[in-house]
């Protein structure tokens, strides 16, 4: 079972206007691994958490320590407090409502540096109300096209959900202490959104059973690229298992017919051996050993 929630989206086909509280949703997954455990008390149970569902897969793990759980965690947003985000939440409780259709161009902001120049007024104490407006002809300097998602997500929408995202991270941070769950953590190093990289390493030195696999070329939405596999790096990191230990054997999974290409090109059946050169076929006890009894 997987969950992937992020910053912009609760739980899909849920309206905009949701504000169900965070413990709240801690609370239905938790309903739901109970469900499956009692199915299935001797598998282990997958939760897969990207930024804010990171914090809801910790959560779930630290109130759940009776249940075998496998935590993966994308980018996951207990680094809220040392982000960029956080400077959003002061300025879109002081935007007007009359300016609330540059929102787009202060939601590009958090995708670099520059949202730190154009706050730095506001993080040395200026008045929010003062200083708004002025930030307003700041932003349009640094805009990229989000009209959409200003539709979809109001002003009062987006900032509910960063005070979440907020509560989240403590109350995830708060319990990080009882998770004993095996874990493993994606982090980029390219997060514009969130101090990724140095969260993971962090993470990873205070969870007891934790991998980390860094991706320096990422961004923020992992598991939305394209070249990324989630599968893969399950297979690759011995982390899907059956049972409650990993067994070799028995969670072996056969190959497909695709194979690679020199190149990391998917190509389908044999394709992929060079049509140059010799080809080396090397095989062993094909014939259940009986080859080597002449021998």
């Amino acid at each position: 079972m997987a969950w992937d929630w992020d910053l912009f989206h609760i739980m899909r086909n849920w309206e905009v206007a949701d504000r169900t509280p965070f413990i709240d949703l801690v609370k239905l997954v938790e309903k739901t691994v109970r469900s499956e455990y009692q199915r299935s008390p001797n598998r282990p149970i997958y939760l897969v958490g990207e930024s804010l569902g990171g914090c809801l897969a910790l959560a779930v793990a630290a109130r759940n320590r009776d249940i075998d759980l496998v935590l993966i965690l994308a980018n996951p947003g207990t680094s809220f407090s040392r982000s960029q985000l956080e400077l959003v939440t002061p300025l879109l409780e002081a935007l007007p409502g009359s300016l609330s259709s540059a929102l787009p161009n202060i939601l590009s902001l958090t995708a670099g540096d520059p949202l730190r120049m154009v706050l730095d007024n506001v993080v040395k104490g200026l008045p929010l109300q003062n200083t708004a407006r002025d930030l307003i002809e700041d932003f349009t300097t640094f805009s990229s096209s989000l009209p959409v998602l200003a539709d979809i997500l109001p002003k009062e929408t987006l900032l509910w959900k960063l005070k979440m995202l907020k509560s989240a991270s403590e109350y995830a941070n708060s319990r990080l202490y009882a998770i004993k769950s095996q874990t493993l953590i994606l982090c980029s190093g390219n997060d514009q959104l969130l101090p990724s990289q140095q969260e993971g390493e962090r993470l990873h030195k205070l969870l007891p059973n934790c991998d980390l696999r860094k991706f320096d070329d990422s961004g923020h939405f992992l598991l939305l690229e394209g070249s990324i596999d989630l599968v893969t790096i399950l297979k690759g990191t011995s982390y899907y298992r059956r049972g409650k230990y990993h067994d070799y054997v028995s969670d072996f999974i056969p190959p497909t017919p695709y194979e690679a290409k020199q190149d990391g090109t998917i190509v389908k059946g044999l394709a992929g051996i060079p049509s140059e050169g010799p080809v080396l076929f090397v095989g062993y006890h094909m014939l259940l050993g009986l080859e080597l009894v002449p021998l």
